[in-house]
């Protein structure tokens, strides 16, 4: 960003961000939203005055316990308030500074050096520095061999169902895995498609029972099977329309 490249995203992955709510900051931010009354006073009864301590089993069964200790941070996790109390507590961070640009969290760390790591997984998509989609394509395939193992008996050589049946088996249980996201991974070269190609190519001949000599191409023609090339150009242009 600082050279003036163009920036896909930037992700920072918190641990532990529940255990650093400050209740003090939480305390005044309630009040700048209103949150009084009955509500307000819920809030702060169910953080307030909780003490911990920690239980240390010794070599005779006995336990030992630490002493009593005020809890000053976090937000109890578990229940269904910890989730609202803590999106309370960031609800004001988000806050647009650059343009064309989306701001979704911000954490002051102090300075801390951050680990940089080549890919991030996001709604399910593996994001990679370069955009080859390395991670995203081998994890996809794995995952649909595993389904396809699964589904085996119900449309493989000796399944009773029919052609129709199987082929919507697959449109609709195995599909979906690798088109998720298409619109954007699917810009990926031809060679790096070639992965989730054969895992298509090895599903219908499953399903037709092809004898080896005969072509991809002819099974996928008859058919009428797109390849993942096919699909990603067309799911790209109806997202661009």
């Amino acid at each position: 960003m600082n050279n003036k490249h163009t920036v896909g995203g930037i992700f920072c992955d918190l641990s532990k961000a529940f255990d650093c709510v400050n209740h003090r900051i939480l305390s005044s931010k309630l009040e700048h939203y209103r949150i009084s009354g009955t509500f307000g006073a819920l809030i702060k009864s169910y953080l307030t005055e909780r003490y911990q301590r920690v239980a240390i089993k010794g070599t005779t069964k006995t336990i030992n316990y630490s002493n009593w200790e005020l809890v000053r941070h976090g937000v109890p996790q578990g229940p269904i308030l910890g989730p609202l109390i803590f999106s309370l507590y960031i609800n004001d961070v988000p806050i647009v500074t650059a343009k064309n640009a989306k701001l979704v969290l911000l954490a002051d760390l102090n300075n801390e050096h951050l680990p940089q790591a080549d890919e991030v997984k996001y709604l399910g998509i593996h994001l990679d520095q370069r955009l080859t989609w390395p991670k995203h394509r081998t994890t996809k395939r794995k995952q649909l061999d595993l389904k396809l193992r699964n589904l085996y008996r119900i449309i493989g050589r000796k399944s009773q169902l029919s052609l129709e049946n199987k082929l919507l088996v697959y449109k609709v249980i195995l599909k979906p895995v690798w088109t998720y996201g298409i619109q954007l991974w699917g810009t990926a070269s031809n060679s790096n498609l070639e992965m989730l190609e054969r895992f298509q190519s090895k599903v219908l001949r499953i399903i037709t029972d092809t004898p080896r000599y005969m072509p991809n191409t002819i099974i996928k023609r008859d058919l009428q099977i797109p390849t993942v090339k096919q699909e990603a150009r067309k799911y790209s242009a109806n997202y661009r329309k």
